[in-house]
Parts: C-alpha cells; sequence; structure tokens
C-alpha cells in the first residue's frame, strides 16, 4: 500500500507572471524535502485547477521528480490541460545515494532557448513505499553527503 510522501497544497507556479522555467535552478523549485527513511516513489498525482502559457499538449508544463543529485534519472509529468493527473513511476529516494531529498522542479528541455513559460495552480501528491530491509524495517541509515 503506497504511502503520502510529500503533499504541495495551494501550488501557485508561475501563475500570474511569466515564468522562464529554464532560468535557474532555483527558479524551476516547486518543493525540495529531505525524507527520514529509504522510500521509492510509486506515483505522483497532480491536480492542476488553472493553467497559463500551455497551448496545448506540444507545449506541455514539465514537472521532474528526483532524488537530488540524480536529476538525470528523474521522472517527467506533462501538464498540458486542467484536471487531475496520475502518473506512475518507480523512483528511489535512498540515502545511499546522499542525502535523501526529494525534489519536485519544472524543467525545460531546451539548452539553448527557454520554451517552458508555463504557470499552473493546484496541488501535488506524491505517494510511495518505504524500502525495508530483510527483518521488514524501513532502512533510516545515515547519509553519506557531504
Amino acid at each position: 500500500m503506497a504511502t503520502t510522501i510529500l503533499e504541495v497544497p495551494g501550488l501557485q507556479y508561475g501563475h500570474g507572471q511569466t515564468v522562464i522555467v529554464g532560468s535557474t535552478e532555483r527558479g524551476r523549485l516547486i518543493s525540495k524535502t529531505e525524507l527520514s527513511v529509504d522510500f521509492t516513489v510509486t506515483n505522483v498525482e497532480v491536480n492542476c485547477n488553472t493553467l497559463t502559457g500551455v497551448a496545448d499538449s506540444t507545449t506541455p508544463l514539465i514537472i521532474r521528480v528526483y532524488q537530488e543529485g540524480s536529476a538525470n534519472d528523474a521522472a517527467l509529468i506533462e501538464v498540458s490541460a486542467v484536471g487531475r493527473s496520475n502518473t506512475p513511476m518507480n523512483i528511489p529516494i535512498k540515502s545511499s545515494n546522499g542525502l535523501r531529498t526529494l525534489v519536485i522542479d519544472a524543467f525545460d528541455p531546451s539548452l539553448t532557448d527557454p520554451n517552458n513559460t508555463a504557470g499552473m495552480t493546484g496541488s501535488i501528491s506524491v505517494n510511495g513505499q518505504p524500502i525495508v530491509d530483510g527483518s521488514g524495517a524501513a532502512t533510516a541509515g545515515s547519509s553519506s553527503a557531504s
């Protein structure tokens, strides 16, 4: 059974202003949370109430979910319409990979010309399962990050 790892209620990302998602890492950040035990993120539910800057599915707002330091392994969620979407994924957040920090950010795939100028209001729920050791206990371990 999945556990809610993180709720981002009342999200207002870029709404009411132009957001150039590709500008800076800090400018893209939606949420950053350190977890107390190892988890596998199994799905993310996005409830989009309003959406700006998205003409159709060819220009979606792109949201990434990943462990800090592992952006190349991120799961991508494309938001192209108002409504609720549920995206299954398999993203481990483990102390053996550094700090157990779950990052949610917006993302622009273009390296030369930021093209993701979208904004939204709504909420994001991140769900997952604790990673357990052989005894059935959640893996708490210490982080080796410096």
